[in-house]
């Protein structure tokens, strides 16, 4: 199985992102996958123009010369795409999005009814496959996720791709630190153990995604913690500013 993984965190190798998004492809290549990690902020890929010259001028190939003309043949080939994106103002990150945008050229300008919903065929020479989400957020709620599933649904609805599933770490702040403490072993063994199962059977086992999304602290010593620990940051940087 080939797979192209995009980190879309600002922060690439250093993130809490690309802790968990590592720990899942490590049991994929475990089972022999072949594992190609790719970091969208040492890229350059602009905006999606919407000129629709990939369907009219010239089918099937964007115009505009960037990056993105190295994933193309990437995600046109590979078997399952995993998307490493943060949650960043209840959505994906920005590069994550416009990579999205720009897969226009990987279906056809007519249209047809699939699923009970008009939607674009898929182009020629597009491979469909499944597609994998790792995201974390800073909030306590696992509820904080639930924009980005039901657009990560939406996305593989329309790009030909079976979603399945996703890794969900949230306040992901304590998991560094619980990290930096020396725990957090066994969320970052269920989430290798995952990606075993998933080259196994395709299917995300539902334990180890529970594991991986498990409570380190009720909701309201995490207040307590999160608005002590801004509170030493903003008085940091105003004694920085002084």
């Amino acid at each position: 199985m080939y797979v192209v993984a995009l980190n879309g965190s600002a922060r690439r190798e250093k993130g809490v992102t690309t802790t968990l998004t590592s720990a899942l492809l490590s049991g994929m290549q475990e089972e022999g996958a072949e594992v190609e990690l790719l970091y969208l902020r040492q890229m350059e890929i602009e905006p999606c123009l919407g000129r629709f010259d990939c369907w009219y001028k010239s089918p099937g190939r964007c115009s505009v010369e960037d990056d993105m003309q190295r994933l193309y043949p990437r995600l046109r080939t590979a078997d399952c795409w995993v998307i490493g994106a943060p949650v960043y103002m209840d959505g994906i990150p920005g590069p994550m999005k416009n990579v999205f945008d720009r897969l226009l050229p990987f279906v056809e300008p007519t249209v047809e009814v699939r699923d009970g919903r008009v939607r674009h065929p898929m182009g020629v020479g597009v491979k469909g496959g499944s597609l994998i989400l790792a995201s974390v957020c800073g909030h306590w709620e696992m509820e904080t996720f639930d924009p980005l599933l039901a657009y990560m649904q939406a996305f593989c609805d329309s790009a030909h791709r079976a979603f399945a599933g996703a890794l969900l770490r949230p306040h992901a702040a304590e998991f560094v630190q619980l990290l930096k403490n020396g725990g957090g072993d066994d969320i970052l063994s269920a989430a290798h153990e995952a990606g075993r199962q998933f080259m196994r059977s395709g299917v995300l086992p539902a334990d180890k995604l529970a594991a991986v999304s498990r409570p380190l602290l009720t909701r309201e010593e995490y207040i307590d913690r999160a608005n002590d620990r801004m509170a030493q940051l903003m008085s940091g940087e105003r004694r920085m500013a002084a």
